[in-house]
């Protein structure tokens, strides 16, 4: 047989295999130091719908088994479509990236980000070609993944993130450290005796002695997203978001992100990967980023005031914070945040001399941090922080900060702009929910907004209370 009749039947072979069903070979990524593998497949179901799916190794042991990938997605006056089935691939773009940058402030003077990527471009149905793309990296650390709309054809744009359908299958015999409450207890148990959804990240511990923690970054204007279990599946890690998000095209979806270690001491020294996949800090001039100790000052009076400042240079302290109520009661909506106010059911006579403590603190090189309930974070931000900037204050502790939506996601994160633009550090402190909402605690910035962060380091990591 000559050589152009050997193409054309190798051609025809391979054709006939692909039009009638035959899987497509698995596209592979590796971590750099190749210890990470993540591999892609689409394949058929029982059902015979085509479906993409992961698998993640670690040094040939298995940490996530094969899981389906996908998303539910709805335009405008058109019917919720399903980016989990009838999928195939147009095409791929593989990168990869080498990185060694300063963090504002941190564990380390230096952090390298290496990774190497792989862009995958999905057609739905033989519509919407090259729409859904899934941008995944792979670290030492870990793997990321995430959904990324491209720019729409026409129309406004607008696209619906219904639900995220991203599966998590693990090995079986894996348990997990679930906590319904993120200032709650943690209990650790199978997978099967979740009762619930579980808050991120989410610690696992693997039967073969591998330890995972499921996370998210850069999670600016999208919803929360915790972790709840198939109803069948008890093996079976699900996403389960808070609420639809709409966004406008093009659009990126947070990272979803696989961290693992061969030890829980391990899972901390991988959290690299959560600053690396968030932006780079947006602060040209941080030096007015200072971390530190910070302590309460809750009796609210300008002598307790004085005192607690000399508590603070004598013990290495490097802040205090008037706490709740040295404006007026937190949750009464008419409480003024501009000047200093009484609050009866605390015993707060309303007499504190704000502006003598600011200025002793000052002369002792204490800084001072002013607690803020979310009321009146909500309608008197732009008033306040020029406020506080004349006053001198070093910071603004947020109180009690409703999360989950992505209404308040966004919120979050432009008033953390605005400090910054002030020269205020932050402190996001506690949470709220209404009732019969999940809920979560957002202590770490750099997890979920800005690499390197945009105000400060989230002060209760070192705070006395």
């Amino acid at each position: 047989m000559s050589s152009s009749l050997k193409k054309i039947f190798v051609f025809i072979v391979f054709s006939y295999i692909h039009l009638f069903g035959s899987p497509d070979p698995a596209l592979k990524l590796f971590s750099p130091n190749k210890n990470l593998q993540i591999q892609f497949q689409i394949e058929n179901t029982e059902q015979g719908d085509s479906c993409l799916y992961y698998q993640v190794f670690y040094k040939d042991k298995e940490v996530v088994k094969k899981s389906r990938l996908g998303i539910s997605s709805v335009k405008k006056g058109v019917q919720a479509q399903s980016w989990q089935s009838k999928l195939s691939i147009v095409k791929t773009e593989s990168d990869s990236h080498e990185e060694v940058w300063k963090p504002v402030y941190g564990e380390k003077d230096k952090i390298e980000n290496n990774y190497n990527e792989l862009t995958i471009a999905l057609a739905n149905n033989n519509r919407a070609r090259g729409k859904l793309s899934i941008i995944v990296r792979a670290y030492d650390e870990g793997i990321a993944f995430r959904y990324y709309f491209a720019r729409g054809l026409g129309g406004s744009g607008l696209t619906r993130f219904a639900d995220d359908l991203s599966e998590f299958n693990m090995p079986e015999g894996t348990k997990g450290y679930f906590t319904g409450d993120a200032q709650g207890e943690y209990h650790f148990l199978p997978l099967s005796e979740w009762k619930g959804d579980t808050e991120r990240p989410l610690t696992l511990e693997l039967p073969n002695g591998l330890y995972v923690s499921l996370a998210e970054a850069e999670n600016v204007t999208f919803c929360r997203t915790n972790f709840k279990i198939d109803d069948i599946d008890k093996n079976k890690i699900l996403c389960s978001m808070y609420e639809p998000v709409d966004e406008l095209e093009p659009y990126a979806a947070p990272w979803r992100v696989i961290i693992v270690a061969e030890n829980p001491a391990g899972l901390i020294e991988n959290d690299d990967i959560i600053l690396n996949l968030n932006p780079p800090c947006a602060i040209k001039e941080t030096s007015w980023i200072k971390p530190g100790k910070v302590m309460r000052h809750i009796t609210l009076s300008t002598d307790g005031g004085i005192k607690l400042i000399d508590f603070a240079v004598e013990h290495n302290l490097q802040y205090i914070e008037l706490d709740a109520g040295w404006y007026g009661p937190e949750t009464d909506y008419h409480s003024d945040a501009t000047r200093v106010g009484k609050d009866e059911k605390r015993n707060i006579k309303g007499d504190m001399d704000l502006q003598k403590i600011i200025a002793y603190a000052k002369s002792k090189s204490v800084g001072v941090f002013l607690y803020v309930n979310q009321r009146a974070l909500k309608h008197q931000l732009d008033e306040i922080l020029p406020l506080y900037k004349k006053w001198g204050v070093a910071g603004v502790k947020f109180g009690f900060v409703i999360v989950g939506s992505q209404y308040w996601t966004e919120w979050l994160h432009k008033a953390v702009r605005k400090c910054a633009e002030y020269g205020l550090m932050v402190d996001i402190h506690d949470e709220y929910r209404p009732t019969g909402f999940s809920r979560t605690y957002p202590n770490l910035m750099t997890q979920e907004g800005i690499r390197g962060n945009e105000a400060m380091p989230d002060a209760t990591h070192n705070t006395i209370q």
